[in-house]
């Protein structure tokens, strides 16, 4: 007949299996034998570990990468994802979105053509929706994510993050739209050296490692204005000059 046990503290975690029977170790009793999913406070609480929640695909999903977090205070908190030659910063359940750049055409066609003078955008580029009008190009777009292509001139075509092209001949007459790009920047690590990467951070600063690069450091400005620079070693003072003896 089983028995009702009550126990306060699991403040020494798990037990390795050869250790079941030890009843007669004071870390007997404030372990368990199994703790899946769950953080051991350094009082001898148990919590359970907070769920996960998607907020996008990752923006090269055909190379590994890696989830950085970057505590700039105790209130703003950013996740980086590191992947082949880039580096994205996600804030608060979403990533970080450039200026709005309104649009002044698009096109019902397969594939849609959007067109806007000097709208910066260049071939892979992400893009995020909003302020669309007209027809069903509101409930079409708005508040999803695309990925440019077919840049010429000052237009453009999208595709869906899957790589299907936006057909938009029955969208009806457009009127109004405009288009975010999500902050990146260019990262020195290739996706097969993320893994063994090491990392440590002061306030808005994070210093980067790997036997195969040179130090680097990661500044933050700006939600959407980061730098990542080799580290300089040695002085950098001027040398004096007009000095006579």
């Amino acid at each position: 007949m089983s028995q009702l046990a009550f126990q306060h503290s699991f403040a020494s975690g798990e037990l390795a299996p050869a250790l079941y029977a030890r009843t007669d170790l004071a870390k007997y009793h404030v372990s368990a034998a199994l703790l899946k999913n769950f953080f051991v406070d350094y009082r001898g609480g148990a919590s359970s570990r907070p769920g996960t929640k998607y907020i996008l695909q990752a923006r090269d999903s055909s190379n590994p990468v890696r989830l950085i977090r970057f505590a700039a205070s105790s209130t703003v908190q950013y996740v980086l994802e590191f992947g082949e030659l880039y580096m994205r910063p996600l804030y608060n359940g979403s990533p970080i979105l450039e200026t709005a750049v309104a649009l002044t055409a698009a096109t019902s066609a397969n594939p849609a053509v959007f067109t806007k003078a000097g709208h910066g955008y260049v071939n892979g580029d992400w893009v995020y929706a909003s302020s669309f009008a007209g027809g069903t190009w509101g409930t079409q777009m708005n508040g999803k994510y695309f990925i440019v292509t077919g840049v010429a001139g000052n237009d453009f075509s999208l595709t869906d993050l899957f790589g299907a092209s936006i057909n938009s001949t029955g969208f009806g007459t457009w009127s109004a739209g405009s288009f975010q790009r999500l902050y990146t920047i260019a990262s020195p690590y290739s996706a097969a050296d993320l893994a063994t990467l090491k990392f440590a951070q002061n306030v808005n600063f994070m210093e980067f490692t790997h036997p195969s690069y040179v130090p680097y450091i990661l500044t933050l400005i700006a939600a959407d204005n980061w730098t990542i620079l080799p580290i300089s070693v040695g002085t950098t003072q001027v040398a004096p000059t007009g000095v006579t003896l």
